[in-house]
């Protein structure tokens, strides 16, 4: 009797579960994905691929976007020059491990987690490499503010002025200085 007991509460549990998620739990979604292994429990997860110069791929095929860094958007940069930076980036994040760090908005429209994220070479803590400020400070990409998630505004500033003063990356062509800055 007992055990039809908890059996029945063990699957009201797992229904009740399901209907809070939206469904039956089968539908993989980024709300299944905030459970408890997910970047939202600030674990050590590793980058996959590159989607481009500002997100990335994660092992279990989770799409993060950097907060505050994007593209150059100009008419005058080649695709040499995007070609490079895309190549640098792959370089600097494939298959190093990751540390994610979330803001006050978790999520973006197009259901990519949004995140601050620290490389982790050789999974040692110590030697962080924050990538989002990284990618700006070699100029690979640019600063782009968000309302919403701040933490390191000011920082991701500074480093985008600092690769600007010293002409890095994409900042070395005079014309995406003047359309972008």
């Amino acid at each position: 009797m007992w055990a039809r007991l908890l059996v029945g509460f063990i699957i009201s549990l797992w229904l009740s579960a399901a209907v809070v998620q939206g469904g039956t739990g089968f539908k993989a979604s980024v709300r299944d994905f905030l459970g408890p292994r997910s970047p939202n429990s600030y674990g050590v997860y590793t980058i996959e691929r590159v989607v481009d110069n500002h997100s990335v791929v994660l092992a279990a095929g989770h799409q993060v976007r950097y907060i505050g860094v994007g593209d150059f958007e100009t008419s005058q940069s080649s695709s040499e020059e995007a070609s490079t930076a895309y190549q640098a980036h792959k370089s600097l994040a494939i298959a190093h491990v990751a540390r994610l760090e979330f803001d006050t908005r978790r999520v973006d429209a197009q259901g990519r987690l949004l995140a601050y994220v620290f490389l982790r070479p050789w999974a040692n803590a110590e030697n962080e490499i924050f990538l989002n400020g990284e990618l700006i400070r070699q100029g690979l990409a640019r600063y782009v503010p968000d309302p919403v998630n701040r933490r390191y505004e000011k920082h991701l500033k500074s480093l985008e002025e600092e690769a600007i003063l010293a002409r890095r990356g994409i900042w070395s062509s005079p014309e995406l200085l003047r359309e972008n800055h």
